[in-house]
């Protein structure tokens, strides 16, 4: 929170509109206190046997299909425990096998830790709050330097802005506080695409008269953190700001995200494929394989997705 004071005062603001946020601030940490050990643990557990309890599961399931007539079911799930088989029973041989046991295994740990572990972190909910919050300290930072020294922190904050956006469009799924069919969620969602519009014009200033328009953007960032924090979901802005103001897309920009994210694993499995088949060439002893394996995954993801999009599907994982 002292980062946050400093960038107000910094960029001349007032400290004293922050009401709600130290509140979310403190929630949010992360700490002993706060994290779901007992779902990390069940993470775990689950995740480690889970190749162990596919491989008997996908025979009986084929067993039953072709009993029923499915023959291409069948075939489909004799031939994925035929490969799961054969990469924990012998040194793999078969691309595929190895394509299709690493490919569960992530997405088991990462749909296990995203479901257990991530969506039950005090920060999940509060995730508008705090990038709108680190948006206005990269703010900060961008206005301390010249002209000349500025550009790596502009395109920081094209980052940090990007991540408040797609917090934006999120906010009626992550808030935890509306339901599905509720009435309200329509409402929150039409309004977030308003505010995600005034931001996008709002950090296209910036190009236009860089000190001021640092200023105006910390401002609205400031005002759309503490307004998500006191739980003004519909009014995170003014409507006066949100006059002649283009929604963004959220099907677009889901659509886009997914994408990315689609991309980011398949590069992971691709790079852990190459690894599994590159390794017992080494000469390292076997212990070793699986730790590299999955930061091969890990590296090759964060390179195509980016550092902090990728974050959110790793973030689940202890010391993060």
């Amino acid at each position: 929170m002292g980062k946050i004071r400093d960038a107000h005062v910094q960029l001349g603001l007032d400290v004293y509109d922050l009401r709600a946020t130290p509140d979310v601030m403190w929630a949010s940490r992360d700490t002993v206190e706060t994290w779901p050990v007992g779902r990390t643990i069940l993470t775990a557990v689950i995740g480690a046997s889970a190749a162990l309890v596919a491989t008997p599961l996908a025979r009986s399931f084929g067993d039953a299909a072709a009993t029923l007539g499915l023959g291409l079911l069948a075939l489909a799930a004799h031939a994925f425990a035929s490969d799961m088989a054969s990469v924990m029973d012998a040194p793999p041989t078969s691309v595929r096998a190895l394509l299709v046991f690493n490919a569960f295994n992530l997405v088991v740990m990462f749909g296990l830790g995203w479901w257990l572990v991530a969506r039950r972190l005090p920060a999940y909910p509060n995730a508008l709050t705090l990038r709108a919050n680190s948006a206005v300290v990269v703010c900060a930072k961008a206005r301390s330097e010249t002209a000349v020294t500025r550009a790596p922190l502009l395109l920081e904050l094209d980052r940090a802005c990007r991540n408040v956006e797609l917090a934006l469009l999120e906010a009626h799924r992550t808030s935890r506080s509306i339901r599905r069919r509720s009435p309200r969620r329509n409402a929150v969602k039409e309004h977030c695409a308003l505010v995600a519009g005034a931001l996008r014009t709002q950090l296209a200033q910036v190009d236009v008269e860089p000190d001021t328009g640092l200023v105006d953007l910390a401002r609205m960032l400031s005002a759309i953190g503490e307004n998500h924090a006191a739980g003004r979901m519909a009014a995170l802005l003014p409507k006066a700001e949100l006059e002649d103001t283009s929604p963004v897309s959220t099907r677009r920009a889901s659509a886009a995200e997914t994408v990315r994210l689609a991309l980011a694993i398949a590069a992971a499995t691709a790079s852990t494929v190459t690894a599994s088949l590159l390794l017992p060439s080494t000469g390292l002893p076997s212990a070793v394989h699986s730790p590299i394996v999955f930061g091969c995954a890990v590296v090759s993801g964060m390179l195509v997705a980016g550092r902090s999009r990728f974050a959110r599907i790793t973030e689940f994982l202890p010391g993060k």
